[in-house]
């Protein structure tokens, strides 16, 4: 952060020295001492309990409700294909989700024969309609953002979950984008499934994160990725009973480097930045990220302004899909790391982290101006943006 203004926590946030320092001790440790040794094990034990409950704090749940995944995406899939799903059977989504929530549907579409019901919220200002819409009497399961990486949407939840509620539907929620961004109390929501990232606004390591289910929804899913710690007692003959904790759906070894990591970002997080703080922060760095864009000639902003988080999703007007990857890919040249979304709604997105100043925003305001005054043209396409024959999307 010394070399660059890094506006992309929405992808990854920057890891503080406290985290590196906690990854490479993990990392001398094994190296020097070995792997395969009691002590080693024990200590990994105890590294996934603390986290478990460390996480739990962060999102006011018990403990024994938390299971320890990879990432969000490993969450989403871990409920999404533990249902006992049958053919007829339907599922309800919006138009504004990450793939780690559309593609586990697809997969129990092809696998199960379950009917994929898509919400059309726009860009996600008045969302409950058509979300109520999208539920029938066959849907299981309603699969939603807290708040929408493409469009920087934040959701109505209580709203959402209680709709929802009313129908008997379970709620599955990618809390990608809102996790570390905002006060985030599953137990007040009465959610059923919230899926959360650790390498995002929490500034860990990539490979680590939580995945929170309701007590009382615990026995309703079907393990997906057995392993050591799935099952607590069994015999030979193929009897046997699971662990009765979300330790269950865990899907196997993290690497206790990233657990290490993980806990000391958390740490980090939660006394020294203090996370009542970080959120305050994040607020007031997006609206005044916000009021910046809105002033430049040439920009829409797509965010709705009732709906806004941490994410300023923008429109440079004109700009096809491939030619938007290209400002950023110019952006970051100057200095300034934001991305932009390669479909619908077809934009650029800032996300605002506690660590940012209003001194990079002012810098990313004249440098975009800059680029911005000097047309599409000007900027080179990405390979990989014309490799997915982004360059074909139809301009704004």
């Amino acid at each position: 952060m010394q070399d660059k203004a890094f506006l992309n926590a929405g992808w990854y946030g920057p890891l503080p020295d406290v985290a590196a320092e906690a990854i490479r001790a993990s990392i001398e440790a094994e190296y020097a001492h070995g792997r395969p040794i009691m002590s080693h094990i024990q200590a990994i034990r105890e590294d996934k309990e603390a986290l478990r409950r460390e996480f739990a704090a962060l999102l006011n749940a018990p403990p024994e409700s938390v299971a320890l995944t990879h990432h969000t995406t490993d969450g989403m899939n871990i409920v999404t294909l533990g249902f006992d799903w049958r053919p007829g059977d339907e599922v309800a989504t919006t138009n504004l989700e990450h793939e780690a929530g559309f593609f586990p549907l697809y997969i129990i579409q092809q696998r199960f024969g379950v009917r994929i019901n898509i919400a059309d919220v726009g860009v996600g200002e008045e969302p409950l309609e058509a979300i109520a819409a999208a539920l029938t009497p066959r849907t299981r399961l309603l699969s939603v953002s807290h708040v929408s990486y493409s469009s920087g949407a934040r959701f109505p939840l209580e709203e959402v979950i209680a709709l929802a509620h009313a129908r008997g539907i379970p709620v599955l929620v990618d809390g990608a984008q809102s996790v570390g961004v905002f006060p985030v109390d599953v137990t007040a929501l009465n959610v059923d499934y919230y899926a959360a990232p650790g390498q995002k606004w929490l500034c860990g390591p990539e490979g680590v994160g939580a995945l929170y289910i309701r007590p009382d929804r615990l026995t309703e899913l079907q393990p997906t990725y057995p392993n050591f710690n799935t099952i607590q007692t069994h015999d030979w003959q193929g009897r046997f009973t699971l662990n009765p904790t979300a330790v269950r759906y865990e899907t196997g070894t993290i690497y206790p480097a990233v657990l290490a990591g993980m806990r000391a970002s958390l740490r980090w997080f939660q006394e020294e930045v203090g996370a009542e703080w970080a959120y305050a922060r994040i607020a007031h760095i997006a609206a005044y990220t916000r009021r910046k864009l809105a002033g430049l000639p040439g920009v829409r902003l797509v965010t709705p302004e009732k709906r806004q988080a941490s994410l300023v999703n923008f429109l440079p007007v004109g700009w096809s899909a491939a030619q938007m990857a290209g400002l950023v890919a110019e952006l970051d040249r100057r200095g300034f790391i934001i991305r932009s979304i390669s479909h619908a709604p077809y934009c650029v997105r800032v996300s605002c982290g506690f660590y940012n100043t209003e001194a990079e925003i002012d810098g990313l305001c004249d440098a975009l101006a800059d680029v911005l005054a000097a047309g599409p043209e000007a900027v080179s396409i990405p390979d990989w943006a014309v490799q997915y024959n982004l360059a074909t999307e139809p301009v704004y």
